[in-house]
C-alpha cells in the first residue's frame, strides 16, 4: 500500500474518532461543542445573513489548519485561508429533506472578483462545494469513491474533511470538494468558441449535468 493510501486510510480514521468524541460529548451536555479537532476547521461569518437556497450572498471565511497530525482550535489564528467568499445553499433533495445543509462557495478577493486560491493544499481555483454527508453515517462514502475514480482516471475532483462552523455554531463534519468544471487543474479541456460549430473544432470533450429531472432538459454545468 503506497503512501498516499495510508493516508486516505489514516484520515478515515481520524473522522471516525472525531465523530465519536462529538457524541460523548454532546450525550455528556446535551449540546455541540467544538473544543479542537485534528480536522482543519472552517469558519464562516454571514454578518446576520440567511444563506439563501440558491442564491449568492457575502461573507467572510477563515481556515485554520495546522498541517497533518496537528490539533486546530477554534481560537487560532486562520493560517489557510482568511478573506471574503460567496456561498449559497445548493442541492434539491437534500434541502429539502435533510437539516445538514450542502453550500457552495467562490472565493473572492475584497473588491468581489474571483480569486483563486489554494484551499487545504487542492490546486488553486474559486469553485468549491462543502459536502455534507448527512444521509451517509460512514461519512466517507463520496470521498472513497472520488479517491477510487482518481486512480483511473485523469481526473476526479478532490476532496478535504473538515469540521464547519457557521456564525459561530458547530455544524459538524463537512467534505471540502472541488465542484467539477472545465479548468486546467480540474477538467482540462477546451473551451469552443461561437464560430467552432463543425469537425474537427467540435471534437473533444464535453461536460453535462444530469442529476434530477425537472423539465426534461440537460443543463450543462
Amino acid at each position: 500500500m503506497n503512501n498516499k493510501h495510508h493516508r486516505n486510510c489514516f484520515t478515515f480514521n481520524l473522522v471516525i474518532l472525531t465523530s465519536l468524541l462529538i457524541s460523548a460529548k454532546l450525550l455528556a451536555s446535551g449540546q455541540i461543542y467544538l473544543s479542537s479537532s485534528n480536522l482543519p476547521i472552517v469558519k464562516i461569518n454571514t454578518c446576520g445573513q440567511e444563506i439563501l437556497y440558491n442564491e449568492y450572498i457575502v461573507a467572510d471565511m477563515k481556515i485554520i489548519w495546522n498541517g497533518d497530525d496537528e490539533r486546530n482550535y477554534p481560537d487560532n489564528p486562520p493560517n489557510d485561508y482568511d478573506g471574503r467568499i460567496e456561498i449559497k445553499t445548493r442541492g434539491h433533495s437534500s434541502y429539502w429533506l435533510f437539516p445538514k445543509k450542502q453550500y457552495r462557495i467562490e472565493t473572492q478577493d475584497s473588491l468581489g472578483n474571483n480569486l483563486n486560491v489554494s484551499l487545504l493544499g487542492l490546486p488553486a481555483e474559486n469553485d468549491w462545494i462543502l459536502y455534507g454527508p448527512y444521509s451517509d453515517k460512514s461519512l466517507i462514502r463520496n470521498v472513497l469513491a472520488y479517491t477510487l475514480a482518481a486512480e483511473i482516471n485523469d481526473y476526479a475532483p478532490g476532496t478535504r474533511f473538515c469540521e464547519l462552523m457557521l456564525n459561530g455554531a458547530y455544524l459538524g463534519v463537512y467534505v471540502l470538494t472541488e465542484k467539477i468544471k472545465r479548468d486546467d487543474n480540474r477538467v482540462d479541456i477546451t473551451k469552443l468558441l461561437p464560430e467552432e460549430n463543425s469537425e474537427p473544432e467540435i471534437t473533444g470533450g464535453y461536460i453535462f449535468k444530469r442529476d434530477r429531472v425537472d423539465d426534461g432538459n440537460v443543463s450543462p454545468v
